[in-house]
């Protein structure tokens, strides 16, 4: 998996993108009744998650950070909403269920998906925003360049219009809210698995990027 590497070039953030989008254009003609469902991790929903979990961050400046960036987050999103395209994607191209291998120059190269659990249809916009954010904790000093390198290779095979570009920022901010909600929740849940505890760790070291 693609979360076993550190420091990521950009060209391998740029692969990770243009593999996110390479599924949703293969995924265009596909059509199930279950696509159409309310997920905890489809980022539309990411204000009621970050609603509903958020009182389980235990740090009280840390929770005040997180709601006020998610509400400025989503009146941006709001406002742009109607111009998002809507499609099936995979949703989930994240570093753990990326299947690298090394490429000539010794990089690790991208090249099949795993877990199509979470398989809905959503804005593409989105999309791009959960392939990004996994992959800010591989260069947590550089967010942004890490976060337009992908949208540059999911741009290459599914150009994106103006406003989805424009939702892209609060989008990550969106997703990046609700995994800390939802990871701090799971950990009090389960206080003594170890991974559950690594996922915190992990989810506000992105944030905090």
């Amino acid at each position: 998996p693609l979360s076993d590497f550190g420091y990521l070039a950009p060209v391998v953030l740029r692969r990770q993108g243009w593999l996110a989008a390479s599924a949703a254009q293969a995924l265009a003609d596909f059509d199930h009744p279950g696509l159409d469902r309310t997920l905890q991790w489809d980022v539309r929903h990411a204000s009621d998650v970050v609603a509903a979990f958020g009182p389980s961050i235990p740090d009280a400046d840390g929770r005040a950070d997180i709601d006020g960036a998610m509400a400025r987050a989503q009146r941006m999103i709001d406002v742009l909403a109607p111009g998002l395209r809507v499609a099936v994607c995979h949703d989930d191209v994240t570093d753990v269920n990326v299947v690298a291998t090394l490429n000539a120059a010794g990089q690790p190269w991208p090249d099949a998906l795993i877990d199509f659990g979470d398989l809905l249809r959503t804005w593409l916009a989105a999309d791009v925003a959960v392939a990004g954010v996994s992959l800010i904790g591989h260069d947590p000093d550089d967010a942004l360049s890490v976060i337009a390198n992908v949208l540059r290779g999911y741009h290459s095979v599914l150009p994106l219009t103006e406003d989805e570009i424009a939702a892209l920022w609060p989008l990550v901010v969106a997703r990046a809210a609700s995994n800390v909600a939802s990871s701090e929740h799971q950990a009090r849940l389960e206080p003594d698995d170890e991974y559950v505890q690594g996922s915190v760790e992990d989810d506000w070291l992105i944030w905090r990027a």
